[in-house]
């Protein structure tokens, strides 16, 4: 990549800049962006909030634990499978097999759905609706 004349992705480099700074964080910086990571939840219960709720307003991932089935609301969102067999299952009756490697665009008609099966996933999410 030329980073002179594309490493700033489209975004021209004052905007893009305007995400770097030069200065080290502070420990309260780095405790905030650490400790709220899955809001103290154990993997098992559900899914688990990767990023923190400061990013809220720009992306959203969560971490699906391996197990019987986790449920997804309603959204659009990206599905990368980690580890694992299983299934996608939506409220319309719909399925699609999935095992470790695929990535699937989960589109926000699909409804509420669930995933079956012993996998692992990340589900990527756009920004929390205001």
């Amino acid at each position: 990549m030329d980073g002179s004349r594309s490493g700033h992705l489209g975004l021209g480099f004052e905007v893009a800049l305007k995400g770097v700074t030069g200065s080290g964080l502070g420990a309260e910086q780095l405790a905030r962006l650490h400790s709220s990571h899955g809001d103290g939840q154990p993997f098992h219960s559900g899914p688990k909030r990767l990023l923190p709720s400061e990013a809220d307003r720009y992306f959203r991932a969560q971490a699906l634990p391996p197990g019987p089935e986790s449920s997804l609301e309603p959204a659009c969102s990206i599905l990368v499978v980690l580890d694992g067999e299983g299934s996608l299952e939506t409220e319309h009756g719909n399925t699609l097999e999935l095992r470790r490697g695929q990535t699937v665009l989960v589109p926000y008609a699909a409804s509420a759905a669930r995933l079956t099966g012993e996998i692992s996933a990340i589900r990527c999410l756009p920004p929390q609706p205001s």
